[in-house]
């Protein structure tokens, strides 16, 4: 892997069934939320369907249905028998069904030009945007930016694409496209009818074991901003032309390791736990865990989470990299940048990893990107947006998973 691309992934991230309005509700969105409202007629939004388990495997079983599946309520024609996927009008037909995804009252209101009110669906799915970090690399308006990524070797150039609803961003492109984009690299648009792939450099394989909830939720939120009108450049250089197979292979949420009980045996976890599968899934196999492969690449399974993987990061430090001993002088004042390859962490409950931690140091870690010592963590993403609730169920799903050991190297504050 270019010395670029590992540098993009390692600092992007560190670390989705269908619903009604309202229902057990858990917190994470998941147990307990109704099912789409399943046609009916017209005007009238069908029954929702009985709660579902969580977003993520192992979770407590959701209650009774939401309220009436409210979010299909309009538009139930003759032709939705069964209700679609995406609480639109009947059932998709089309791959762009677009704008039947969203309702006129989820679009920012065109006649004072204030958004409404995001409904629970584009609520979640605006947390997991920030969660995930899409603004990093598409904007904070999520329209995309030209030459997001360099490669020195040929020059070359790749934006980011604009993901809102607008002309030039996903509004052609169905639901379901879009999720294929960002949950398996599949482009939406098409070569003479063949498939083609996004570059590595957006971490499709890293979101593959979002819920098919949540990803739907993801879509909704994107239908739901301001649209931007931006058309970003295309690729050139190496980025000229799109791979026709996949750069990575995929690993499913079930590959990786579950809690251990207390007799040592692996258990199904407790909900909080596998809460913190599901987020750690999303934000940290992709740094703390080791690849296999050139083509496609792909993580190592045998290996998750017990770091070791190298990256090449910039770090600011003291010039003479701390307080003079010899004059008691104020050089530690003077800073320089300067490239390092670092080695990332150990988090299973070893000695050599997270034992020593506890779990609010390590919730600390996923919110601040800070150590034990209230150090920064350098190429980790503070992730701030996450809530304490799912940060500390990260924290103890990892303190709770085999302890494996796994003396990784360097960290910036060995250099």
């Amino acid at each position: 892997m270019r010395k670029l691309e590992v540098a993009l992934l390692f600092t992007g991230v560190l670390a989705f069934a269908a619903c009604g309005s309202s229902g057990g509700g858990s917190k994470d969105g998941g147990a307990g939320k109704g099912g789409h409202g399943g046609g009916g007629t017209a005007g009238t939004g069908g029954t929702g369907n009985t709660g579902g388990t969580g977003n993520v495997g192992g979770g407590t079983a959701g209650s009774t249905a939401g309220s009436g599946g409210s979010m299909a309520g309009a538009g139930g024609s003759t032709a939705g028998s069964g209700g679609s996927t995406d609480g639109g009008a009947g059932a998709d037909a089309s791959p762009t069904d677009t704008p039947i995804d969203m309702t006129s009252a989820d679009k920012p209101d065109a006649t004072d030009g204030n958004a409404d009110a995001l409904t629970p669906e584009q609520s979640r799915g605006k947390y997991l945007v920030g969660v995930l970090g899409c603004t990093g690399c598409h904007t904070a308006d999520l329209g995309g930016k030209n030459a997001f990524a360099h490669d020195s070797t040929s020059n070359g150039d790749l934006s980011s694409a604009n993901i809102t609803n607008d002309a030039t961003g996903i509004k052609a492109f169905s639901d379901q496209a879009v999720v294929d984009a960002f949950t398996k690299g599949i482009d939406p648009d098409k070569v003479d009818g063949g498939t083609v792939y996004l570059f590595a450099n957006m971490p499709w394989y890293q979101f593959a074991t979002l819920s098919s909830t949540d990803a739907l939720d993801i879509v909704a939120y994107l239908r739901s901003v301001p649209p931007v009108n931006r058309a970003v450049n295309a690729g050139t250089g190496v980025f000229a032309t799109q791979p026709t197979t996949p750069q990575w292979t995929t690993h499913t949420l079930a590959q990786l390791p579950n809690p251990v009980g207390t007799d040592g045996g692996v258990d199904g976890g407790t909900s909080n736990q596998m809460n913190g599968k599901y987020f750690a899934s999303l934000l940290c196999v992709n740094c703390h865990t080791v690849t296999t492969g050139t083509a496609p690449i792909m993580f190592d399974i045998t290996k998750v989470f017990q770091g070791g993987k190298s990256a090449t990061v910039t770090v600011t430090t003291p010039i003479d990299a701390g307080a003079d001993a010899g004059d008691a002088g104020p050089d530690a004042a003077t800073t320089m940048s300067k490239m390092v390859t670092v080695e990332t962490a150990n988090l299973t409950p070893d000695s050599t990893g997270l034992s020593t931690w506890s779990e609010a140091q390590i919730t600390t870690a996923v919110q601040k990107a800070q150590d034990k010592m209230s150090r920064s963590i350098c190429g980790m993403r503070a992730n701030a947006g996450i809530s304490a609730q799912d940060a500390m169920d990260v924290a103890a799903y990892l303190h709770s998973i085999p302890a494996v050991t796994n003396a990784t190297g360097l960290s910036c504050y060995d250099m």
